[in-house]
């Protein structure tokens, strides 16, 4: 086999993963876009109401 026809395939496949990587991460950070407000934890009273109710 060809030294050089080796390595090609390397970087090919070493792309190949890195676009892919790129790709989850984009999926990743967009999914978080549209999400409103801050978050917070609820505090004691806002637990006691929804009990009473």
């Amino acid at each position: 086999m060809d030294y050089a026809v080796y390595l090609g395939k390397a970087a090919v496949k070493a792309q190949t993963k890195c676009i892919g990587l790129v790709m989850l991460l984009s999926l990743l950070i967009l999914g978080g876009c549209g999400q409103k407000g801050p978050l917070y934890l609820p505090s004691e009273e806002a637990d006691k109401n929804s009990q009473q109710k």
